[in-house]
């Protein structure tokens, strides 16, 4: 029997070109997937930052109805007073978890607490004393609580309280507040003027600083704020 050998056909071999062109395509796509994930990182962040200031807020709600004052601001030391004060949200953090006296099992009868539940991924790991566990925002930075009762008569470490823009929008200000704000011609020199700031440096974090027309810390454009107008 004759047995007919098929011939082979030559292997085909891939040239430096074809394996750099597949390279190529390879980091394109994983570049657009880096940036796509990116990006919606931080959109999450944005709104879970959101979403923290709104659950705020609702708990303030209730914590003034129930005690009928607004939680203190900023941060510090607590002894009977308040003291230490600097810019923060620890005695936040103290009054609507804990109460002011420190314990839920010394609150005072009107305080009907927790008014809300911070975990402890969202409190500042460095702090030790009472008052000073600053509450963070999605990317680390203390969440900035300041009631209008400091806007003018705070302490000199205390930076806290936004004057409004009263001529022109400082560079770097967030552009959906108006400049001149309308509200400085009714005597306004705050935004939420009777009640109460909370803001959050943002991506960034940092906000304004001290400017020729004033403080405008919250205003930047990636802060996140509760401000109206």
């Amino acid at each position: 029997m004759t047995h007919t050998s098929t011939p082979s056909l030559p292997r085909a071999a891939v040239t430096l070109l074809e394996l750099l062109v597949v390279v190529l395509i390879i980091s394109i796509l994983a570049t657009i997937a880096t940036g796509v994930y990116t990006g919606e990182a931080e959109r999450a962040r944005i709104a879970a930052t959101q979403d923290l200031i709104h659950q705020l807020e609702v708990a303030i709600t209730r914590y003034e109805a129930d005690l009928g004052q607004f939680p203190p601001s900023g941060s510090g030391d607590v002894d009977g007073s308040l003291i230490n004060l600097r810019d923060g949200s620890g005695f936040l953090q103290l009054a609507l978890v804990h109460s002011m006296a420190g314990s839920v099992y010394n609150a005072p009868p009107q305080w009907r607490g927790p008014y809300i539940n911070v975990k402890s991924i969202n409190l500042d790991p460095t702090a030790t004393v009472a008052g000073e566990f600053d509450i963070l925002d999605a990317w680390g930075s203390p969440l900035v609580y300041v009631t209008s009762d400091f806007y003018e008569s705070r302490g000199p470490s205390f930076t806290g309280g936004t004057v409004m823009f009263s001529s022109t929008r400082p560079d770097g200000a967030n552009p959906d507040l108006p400049a001149p704000n309308p509200f400085v011609e009714r005597g306004e020199t705050y935004y939420n003027s009777s009640t109460y700031q909370i803001y959050s440096p943002g991506p960034n974090g940092k906000t304004l600083g001290v400017t020729s027309e004033g403080q405008f810390a919250g205003t930047e454009a990636d802060d996140i704020n509760n401000f109206g107008y």
